[in-house]
Parts: C-alpha cells; sequence; structure tokens
C-alpha cells in the first residue's frame, strides 16, 4: 500500500478518537471534567453514550495498528511495534469498558504507560524533540494520585493523549508527503 494512502489510517485514528470522546461528552450531560474519567462515558451500565464511545475507542485502536504497521514502521521500525500496541491497548479499553472494573483499570494503566513508551522509543528511535512533550502527561497523573488537584481522572487522560499528538501528527505529516523515487 502506498505509503501516502496508508498514512490515511493515521488521520482516520485521530479523528475517529477525539469525535467519539466529543460526541460521547455532548451525549452526556452528566459528565464533568473534574469528577469523571473519560472511561465512564464508556459504561454500558449508566451511559448512554457508551455504544459511541466504546465503539470509537475500537475503531481507533485498529486505525492505529493499521497506521503503525503499514506507515509508520517506515519512519520507525521499532516505535511502530509500540504504537501498535498501544492501538490494541485502546481497543481493549473499549471493549473491556467500566463494566470490567479492575480488568478496565488495568487495561487502562497498560494503554497510558503504552502512550509513554511508544514516544519514548520514538524519541530514542528518531531523536525527535516532539516526543519529548509526551513527559509532560506524567505531571497530571502525579497530581491525581497525590490528591492535589484532580478528583476524576478525564483530566490526566485527555493532556496524556493530546501530548502525545505533535509527534504522531509530525509523522502522519512526513507520510503524507512522502513521494517515492523512481528509479
Amino acid at each position: 500500500m502506498p505509503e501516502r494512502m496508508s498514512a490515511s489510517f493515521g488521520i482516520a485514528a485521530v479523528v475517529t478518537l477525539y469525535a467519539s470522546i466529543s460526541a460521547s461528552i455532548l451525549l452526556s450531560p452528566w459528565f464533568s471534567w473534574i469528577n469523571n474519567a473519560l472511561s465512564d462515558l464508556g459504561n454500558v451500565g449508566t451511559s448512554s453514550a457508551a455504544d459511541v464511545f466504546n465503539v470509537g475507542l475500537l475503531l481507533a485502536g485498529l486505525f492505529t495498528i493499521l497506521y503503525s504497521v503499514l506507515s509508520l514502521r517506515s519512519q520507525a521500525p521499532v516505535a511502530s511495534y509500540f504504537l501498535a500496541f498501544t492501538g490494541f491497548s485502546l481497543q481493549l479499553v473499549g471493549a473491556l469498558n467500566e463494566t470490567y472494573g479492575g480488568l478496565h483499570f488495568d487495561v487502562s494503566v497498560i494503554l497510558f504507560v503504552s502512550l509513554l513508551a511508544s514516544s519514548l522509543v520514538y524519541l530514542a528511535e528518531r531523536r525527535s524533540p516532539l516526543a519529548l512533550i509526551a513527559l509532560i502527561g506524567i505531571i497530571p497523573w502525579v497530581m491525581v494520585f497525590q490528591n492535589v488537584v484532580f478528583v476524576g481522572e478525564a483530566i490526566p487522560e485527555i493532556i496524556s493523549s493530546l501530548v502525545v499528538m505533535p509527534w504522531i501528527i509530525s509523522t502522519i505529516v512526513k507520510a503524507l508527503r512522502y513521494k517515492k523515487i523512481e528509479t
């Protein structure tokens, strides 16, 4: 598959993820950035937006895996495997939603650790300063676990996802600009 075409999976992953989160929030007037986790939107027992949220995570995870394997691998082979695992972890969070209790917590932790690991591997592999931005995502989590600012996890969750976007989007842009050299 041509590099530019496979980059569309990266775009689809980003758009699907944030569109499903946004749509779920709009469908959930009870949702609070301060008191909830984003995963509360996917609780099939309490959220009317659960299908939108969970299917969005499943699709965004699939698109992330496809992007990683088909496009990112040519730029950063090792990081592509880590990001593919992150996509799979995202799917696990959607499939094993909050109704699964502790199992959901475990896969959520795996997701956020894999986001950081993917960024650090990309940093090591490509020496990209954009990947350093992902370290900012640790700060709100420390604040949550120290009970400093946040009651819920939604703010640290969205920050953690947003701070990895600069390097991921830069790889998508690079893939879109890719021109095969004719020999």
